[in-house]
């Protein structure tokens, strides 16, 4: 492997000039900065990185880490984090947990031993999840996106997703939907728990029971297949349904097909989150919308400031907010008349 010195002794330099052009000094002539990087192109010198952070104490990378790359509301926020970190200058290594703590905190070390300057993480759904101890692992400044307690004692950027979900369930009843189902995720997400506590309130507000309606664990879109056909089987089956997140959404979707029912038609239903795939169906689908493009924007903003501040900063919660995206799924609930048969009255 191509050492500094060979460079230097290929561009007829010292070793110091070497340096002060890998790492942009601004005291070397334009005449001996491209001999430098002609010789660097001929003798296949690569900066060792990692090396360097041990001198340095630092890089010029972030850690993103993800609970599931294939929900595409992660991975859009994952995206704006590695456009807005690079437009900043600097690089994000973006690692997949599989909603699984011990992979998690594995990316977390290692993260550590490349000498990352900071982190943005979407935690893995845990009971009782200790975001101190995320930012701990990582020995570098933590920002927590989406899944973050409200307690929580490092910076967050989510929505409010209690609002969010009330907001939705109440336009259900409000269009005389009385049995609302809802498909839930993990019941360990802390988003998760808050869309359901929307729900249980619009519902409560109503005067509305939920007994029954509730379906958790619908992680993947198979489970809430799965249940959306059990609840629509069912003898009191209800009239709309509310997705927690947007693969349970599809569940819904493939569900009544599987069932030959419709939407609006026979049931309708608002999800949350729903990307390109619910205005390209026919009718579109009514969804929440989280602003996952500032959601990463703003993690980044944050992280940064923390790594590059003189001195202690507060911690900051940024609680943003979501957009209603009324479309088709969703009509007025109408009592379909009882069969009456001959000589009997209807009650």
């Amino acid at each position: 492997m191509a050492t500094m010195r060979d460079v230097a002794n290929k561009a007829g330099v010292s070793i110091a000039t070497v340096s002060a052009v890998i790492n942009g000094g601004v005291n070397v002539s334009d005449t001996l900065t491209k001999r430098v990087q002609d010789a660097i192109k001929d003798v296949g010198y690569r900066p060792n990185i990692v090396a360097r952070s041990l001198k340095t104490g630092g890089t010029k990378t972030l850690v993103c880490i993800v609970p599931g790359i294939i929900n595409p509301i992660y991975a859009e926020i994952a995206q704006s984090i590695e456009v807005f970190a690079n437009a900043n200058g600097y690089a994000v290594f973006l690692c997949n947990a599989q909603e699984d703590s011990k992979l998690q905190r594995k990316y977390l070390h290692l993260a550590r031993s490349m000498q990352v300057a900071g982190g943005i993480i979407i935690p893995a759904a845990e009971k009782d999840l200790d975001v101190q101890q995320l930012q701990q692992d990582l020995g570098a400044p933590l920002v927590v996106v989406d899944r973050a307690p409200v307690d929580d004692v490092i910076d967050s950027v989510v929505v409010d997703n209690f609002e969010a979900a009330e907001r939705a369930v109440t336009l259900l009843i409000s269009l005389g939907h009385r049995r609302i189902g809802a498909i839930a995720s993990y019941p360990l997400s802390t988003t998760s728990l808050q869309r359901i506590g929307g729900y249980e309130s619009a519902m409560a507000k109503a005067g509305l029971s939920t007994d029954g309606l509730i379906r958790q664990n619908c992680s993947t879109v198979e489970r809430a297949k799965s249940a959306v056909c059990e609840l629509m089987k069912s003898d009191q089956r209800p009239t709309a349904l509310f997705a927690t997140y947007e693969h349970a959404g599809m569940g819904i979707v493939q569900g009544l097909n599987s069932l030959g029912l419709s939407y609006p038609k026979d049931v309708s239903f608002i999800t949350f989150d729903g990307g390109a795939w619910a205005d390209a169906l026919h009718p579109s689908i009514t969804r929440v919308r989280q602003p996952t493009d500032y959601m990463g924007r703003e993690a980044v903003r944050l992280v940064l400031e923390r790594i590059e501040s003189k001195s202690e900063l507060p911690t900051r919660r940024l609680v943003l907010a979501t957009e209603f995206v009324v479309k088709d799924s969703c009509a007025a609930h109408v009592t379909r008349p009882q069969t009456v048969s001959p000589g009997q009255t209807t009650p």
